[in-house]
């Protein structure tokens, strides 16, 4: 997935925000803990039971499959630096299934009443799921709900974040995990 491929100042800027509001100790990198353990544990209190279940499982199988590729050893600990992520390219034909595959598990884990949609509500899930503040939510979700019905379908969720790992210009879809981070 790496490349030489020259990136856009934004699309650098998109990988280091999502990058670090992942790396909530500001380590520089991620862990299987971090991504799943972490994750999984602030998912389990907002799902029900079954759902956080599933929840758990696919985010453990996206780290086999999207981050682990990246990881580098640590002392027995497979963690993915930064640099590493930061260096990704993520807009090629193959980065971008293995997105799309990532973003319809995700849309499955946080639709939480199963109705195909996404409410704002179950997106502020989303982001405390990622440890992200769920006040940061409404501008990300607006961008997401391209048609402006107030609800953000499969296509819609999955088109986002396609277009934020995958545009190197900038658009309102930077703004899906919330404002940018330097």
């Amino acid at each position: 997935m790496s490349s030489n491929t020259e990136f856009s100042e934004i699309y650098k800027q998109k990988l280091r925000s999502f990058f670090k509001k992942l790396d909530k100790d500001d380590h520089g990198y991620v862990s299987y803990y971090d991504y799943v353990t972490k994750i999984s544990e602030r998912m389990r209190p907002l799902l029900p039971k079954k759902k956080a279940e599933e929840f758990e499982h696919l985010i453990s199988e996206k780290w086999r499959r999207f981050l682990a590729p990246m990881a580098v050893d640590f002392g027995g600990d497979s963690k993915v630096p930064m640099a590493n992520f930061c260096e990704t390219d993520f807009t090629g034909p193959e980065a971008q299934a293995n997105i799309a595959d990532c973003a319809y598990a995700f849309f499955d884990g946080i639709d939480i009443n199963n109705d195909g949609f996404i409410t704002l509500d179950e997106f502020k899930v989303y982001f405390q799921g990622f440890g992200i503040d769920p006040k940061l939510a409404y501008n990300g979700f607006k961008v997401v709900d391209t048609n402006s019905d107030g609800k953000i379908s499969r296509r819609e969720f999955v088109n986002g974040c396609c277009d934020y790992f995958g545009l190197q210009e900038d658009t309102p879809i930077k703004n899906f995990w919330g404002p940018l981070i330097d």
